[in-house]
């Protein structure tokens, strides 16, 4: 039951929650909702802190800041525009594969305004250039379907363009599977939006990115089995594995020209 959801997780977030949350949960729901379960998630591995001004959650170690998490929900766009995300419909032909470049883009534009927002926050001192940074994205707003192998997240992190087979010729069959190199997608108007995120300098503040495609309407039993968290290779300040209790880490190795997630 959704309601008797929103009830149990209040009880354990008011204390965190800002003076103008409830009236903002009425306005916009599912960002406040992303804010308040992530909050509760992470406090039940840690101790967390919330201010009104600042990120959402601070950890805390030792009775200090240890690291900082901004949650953002991602959104269709506005509607009409030729670069954002339709609604589905069943009706129609088209497959979700051939939107899902504009997701990756709605993604990769949630990353950026919390990027820079984190660049505001050390110009007000809140945080210091020596703590991690996490961007707690939720694209459940774009209401698509789901994305079981996260392909998305990773695409708007990371240079990955279409997945190919590669034959072996000693053995005749087909060895492995592969993705091709692509750090931009091009949008309608021709502009270009880079979507090698982890891979660009001027992100590596950015520790990494938890990531979730569900809401309130569809949460797994176990909370938090349904995020992921994606380490930034490049991170200033990276975080350890088993840091966040989720479903699942990607962690990415780079050798040469190649990358493996």
């Amino acid at each position: 039951d959704v309601r008797w959801l929103f009830y149990r997780l209040w009880e354990k977030y008011w204390a965190f929650a800002d003076s103008h949350f409830v009236t903002q949960f009425q306005i916009d729901l599912e960002a406040r909702f992303w804010e308040m379960y992530l909050t509760v998630f992470i406090s039940q591995s840690h101790e967390v802190k919330s201010a009104s001004h600042g990120p959402d959650i601070e950890i805390i170690r030792d009775g200090k800041s240890f690291a900082w998490v901004e949650a953002v929900t991602a959104t269709p766009g506005a509607a009409g525009h030729p670069d954002s995300v339709p609604e589905m419909d069943f009706s129609r032909e088209e497959a979700a594969a051939a939107f899902e470049d504009k997701i990756i883009m709605r993604l990769t534009s949630a990353l950026k305004t919390k990027v820079d927002k984190h660049e505001r926050y050390v110009r007000d001192g809140v945080v210091k250039t020596s703590e991690p940074f996490v961007v707690a994205i939720n694209d459940a707003p774009i209401k698509w379907m789901g994305d079981p192998y996260n392909e998305r997240i990773l695409k708007a992190l990371f240079p990955i363009g279409d997945e190919y087979l590669v034959f072996d010729e000693n053995y005749g069959k087909l060895s492995r599977s592969q993705f091709s190199y692509r750090n931009y997608i091009e949008k309608n108007n021709g502009s270009r939006v880079f979507v090698d995120s982890f891979l660009n300098p001027e992100n590596e503040m950015v520790s990494g990115v938890i990531y979730s495609s569900k809401n309130f309407s569809n949460l797994p039993k176990n909370h938090g089995e349904e995020m992921v968290f994606v380490h930034n290779p490049f991170a200033k300040n990276p975080l350890g594995y088993g840091l966040f209790k989720v479903g699942e880490e990607y962690r990415c190795s780079i050798t040469g020209d190649k990358a493996l997630i």
